[in-house]
């Protein structure tokens, strides 16, 4: 493996932030008799300066062995753990969502989020596919160690959605607000708190961030009982947005309205850190915050001082709504065990909370956070993704996942090979069955290989059948077996229009969510008909989720390491390939169109 070592130490310069100080940081307060105090920073207030900041020098880094143990102990290091593969315009963090000061922050996950063609889609730590790229937006959630990652072109709480469950391991269309695989709610129940300050009542305190999510420049805000006024929360060091309150603003006034205004600063022991002159920030994370200043981002600590120059871009891609706007915000980066990574301009690289320089701005074409000591990189030569391993250094640790604990399940038995006895003529078989439709282009159909006996499988999707909150009955299977077509039935799962079968099992899945109740079977093609091996009900009354499988209650853990031993990974799902017409008949069964009836020709005159 090639590995590739870059140890370059930042000058020691302490660079305060012109304009940082607010009025209220020189002058003494009515209600504060003396000047605040500035204890250490939770990191140093050093930096590289801002016109020596390593840049790439176009020299070729030198190849150089792991540190030995105890070698570089201070020093952060790194080297190809798997050197460029994966083709993608972008890979992505999951965003934290809405949480409590966590605005800009993103989840330490297996999964990332990949995007092509303006389409995003999800990978695993490995690269590998799990959901394909078809949606513009993506958003996750947590509740109770379960684990959600919804993609969609719209909102992320109605509508048809494709869902996958991180801890059933399992992907899924809904339009419903809890999950069909664990029971767990798709709607982020963690409605989160931001900052905010008036600076000329010199107050600052906390409102539900979809509040502030919500509004714009300008906009009124009633305040109610939702504004708690200066809490302990905030006093080691919070990023606020400004708020113009009523002057004479009370906290027993419910009707009381405020008015959001744009810009941001950092108030620390109740006292303003910097003036209110920044265009957008993040919360801090390991004592720093990005702030941006005329379009630049740069980093600041808890005192409001210049950690890193307001120099970098922001390429962290966040797709929720955000100060009355819907569609995608971006942030830079927030530290990751003891790292930043640092995007300008199309180049990237590595800097310590130390302030020693890991990878000069440049070694990479893009740069991504380091989870569990790996990083995600875009290489400048190739344009292709790979992971470095980063090594040493003082790394901080993470909040660790909450996992359902592995359950031990006598796995399915694999689908094999069906002998079909007669497999000729399915080709017209099937064309028959299409053509006898008199619903048109509103009928879709597919061919799905589920049992491997040489001929597949015909599904059929009715789009104008039934709504999606409706009864499933808009899909519907057949199959050619020993010379005859023999009808499945109907064979709808979850979302609207969708087939689900795992050729590897020869199943096929059905079932879904209604009235609060899950119910789901897996079904083997075995000679013709489809045999139930396995059903899953879920009962979601209130607080209470029952799990069942076979008709025998049990824990959660049990249902989940069940289900997760059918739908592992190898699912495939179908919404209809071709609408019914003659092409497309003709192209997917390899027949040859149907000739066009010749017009009689009159008889001569004689």
């Amino acid at each position: 493996m090639k590995k590739l070592r870059i140890v370059a130490a930042a000058a020691a310069l302490s660079i305060v932030l012109s304009g940082c100080s607010s009025q209220k940081g020189n002058e003494q307060s009515s209600d504060n008799s003396q000047t605040a105090q500035i204890t250490e920073p939770l990191i140093a207030e050093t930096t590289a300066p801002a016109d020596g900041e390593p840049e790439d020098t176009g020299t070729d880094t030198e190849s150089a062995a792991a540190p030995e143990q105890g070698e570089q102990e201070n020093k952060l290091t790194y080297e190809w753990e798997r050197e460029p593969f994966l083709e993608a315009d972008d890979i992505n963090m999951l965003s934290a969502g809405a949480g409590i000061l966590n605005n800009g922050d993103y989840l330490h996950s297996d999964y990332l989020l990949i995007t092509r063609g303006g389409k995003v889609g999800l990978i695993n730590g490995a690269g590998e596919i799990i959901v394909e790229p078809e949606c513009t937006r993506a958003f996750s959630n947590a509740e109770n160690g379960d684990q959600h990652i919804i993609f969609t072109d719209g909102s992320p709480e109605e509508g048809d959605r494709i869902c996958f469950c991180v801890s059933a391991g399992g992907l899924f269309r809904t339009a419903e607000d809890v999950c069909t695989l664990c029971g767990g709610s798709l709607h982020d129940s963690e409605i989160g708190l931001e900052a905010v300050y008036d600076p000329e009542l010199d107050l600052s305190g906390t409102l539900p961030a979809p509040l502030l999510l919500q509004k714009k420049e300008g906009e009124g805000v009633l305040l109610g009982t939702v504004l708690e006024l200066e809490p302990d929360l905030l006093l080691n060091g919070a990023v606020v947005r400004s708020i113009s309150l009523p002057r004479d603003y009370s906290e027993d006034d419910d009707l009381a309205t405020g008015t959001l205004n744009a810009n941001y600063g950092i108030v620390r022991n109740r006292i303003a850190m910097t003036a209110m002159i920044y265009e957008d920030a993040t919360d801090f994370k390991n004592g720093v915050a990005a702030l941006c200043r005329n379009g630049k981002w740069g980093y600041l600590n808890t005192a409001g001082r210049q950690f890193l120059p307001f120099d970098y871009d922001a390429d962290f891609a966040c797709f929720y709504d955000r100060n009355g706007k819907s569609g995608v915000t971006y942030y830079p980066y927030l530290p990751s065990e003891g790292s930043i990574a640092l995007n300008r301009d199309g180049r990237a690289g590595y800097v310590a909370l130390s302030g020693e320089v890991i990878a000069p701005i440049g070694t990479f074409a893009k740069a991504r956070p380091v989870i569990g000591g790996i990083a995600w990189v875009k290489d400048k030569q190739t344009g292709l993704w790979g992971t470095i391993r980063m090594y040493g250094g003082t790394q901080i640790p993470e909040t660790e996942t909450v996992e359902v604990p592995a359950v031990e399940v006598e796995p399915p038995e694999q689908g094999g090979q069906t002998q079909n006895p007669n497999p000729d003529g399915w080709q017209q078989a099937y064309a028959d069955i299409l053509r006898s439709d008199g619903t048109g282009e509103s009928l879709q159909f597919s061919l799905c290989n589920v049992d491997g006996d040489g001929v597949p499988e015909l599904v059929l999707h009715w789009y104008d059948r039934k709504g999606f909150e409706q009864s499933n009955e808009d899909v519907e299977m057949y199959t050619y077996y020993d010379g005859k077509v023999l009808s499945l039935g109907n064979v709808a799962c979850d979302g609207y229009c969708t087939c689900k079968y795992l050729p590897q099992k020869s199943m096929v899945l059905i079932g879904g969510l209604r009235d609060d109740v899950a119910v789901y079977d897996f079904r083997r093609l075995e000679n013709g008909s489809l045999v139930t091996v396995c059903s899953f009900n879920m009962v979601i009354g209130g607080d209470k989720v029952t799990y069942m499988v076979d008709d025998k209650e049990c824990d959660k853990a049990t249902y989940i390491a069940k289900w997760k031993s059918y739908y592992n990974g190898d699912i495939s799902y179908d919404g209809g390939m071709y609408h019914n017409n003659e092409a497309n008949i003709a192209a997917a069964l390899g027949l040859d169109a149907p000739a066009a009836p010749v017009a009689e020709q009159p008889a001569a005159a004689g």
